[in-house]
């Protein structure tokens, strides 16, 4: 006789390098499979809200830039980069309070700040930071999504030598990042399984899709795992993926996070 056991995203938050447990589990949840972390258990996941939180990206400056431009890419030196909370998107606006932000200066002494951020399902920050030092070059590339009054944006850092560091997707309706924004690197969503019933309309699961020269990676919806891009490992975290049907007080999801 197994025991029924429920667990929240809380719980497992320490088993895996993105805070949460790793993609067969979940994904055996999602559709059934009857994975268990102990076989004297019967795990039992709320996969339709638990594994859900929601990214953030926003860019703020006093330079003289075109602010509704959409698109922005900043080569400079790291000033800083640390948890902070303020709202500093004049050019792109932050959707919530970023968990985290990195102020960089360019040559000609221009300084931006970028807000970035992993909330977590009730809304604590628990983004991941870029392994990156204070002074160091690095050029970081912002897009904002299309829609007229958007809240999607998605950011990159490279290094100096060119090599991808850090991405982060924040898409709320729509894609903030688009195809060839990182290079060697492409993205995409697939609808996956049936619509559930949500408090506003019906929650569509999605499964994010990520192919590189040398790897490719299907994430369900709280799933994390690691990818090759080019010579560099990552680690890659799925925050949220689903769409919302027949519901005009919210929007879908796509975020995600990748690091080395």
């Amino acid at each position: 006789m197994r025991t029924a056991l429920f667990i929240s995203a809380a719980s497992l938050a320490a088993l895996t390098g993105c805070g949460f447990v790793s993609g067969t589990f979940v994904g055996s949840s999602l559709f059934g499979d009857g994975v268990g972390l102990d076989p004297g258990y019967y795990y039992d996941v709320d996969v339709s809200e638990a594994w859900s939180g929601s990214g953030v990206v926003c860019l703020g400056s006093d330079a003289e830039v075109e602010a509704d431009a959409g698109f922005y890419q900043i080569r400079g030196r790291i000033l800083s980069d640390s948890d902070d909370s303020r709202d500093i998107g004049n050019l792109v606006p932050c959707a919530d309070a970023p968990g985290r932000v990195m102020t960089i200066e360019t040559a000609s002494g221009d300084v931006y700040e970028l807000g970035y951020a992993w909330l977590d399902a009730y809304g604590y920050n628990v983004t991941p930071w870029p392994n990156l030092s204070e002074g160091q070059q690095v050029t970081v590339t912002v897009r904002q999504g299309d829609a007229e009054d958007t809240l999607s944006a998605g950011m990159a850092i490279q290094d100096s030598s060119g090599e991808l560091v850090y991405a982060l997707e924040a898409g709320r309706g729509e894609p903030g990042l688009a195809a060839g924004d990182i290079e060697g690197l492409t993205f995409d969503v697939d609808e996956v399984g049936a619509a559930t019933e949500a408090d506003c309309g019906n929650r569509v699961a999605l499964a994010q899709q990520f192919v590189s020269s040398n790897d490719t990676l299907t994430l369900y919806e709280g799933e994390d795992a690691g990818m090759m891009v080019g010579d560099e490992y990552f680690t890659t975290c799925n925050i949220a993926s689903h769409d919302v049907e027949d519901c005009d007080q919210t929007v879908g999801q796509n975020a995600w996070v990748m690091f080395r």
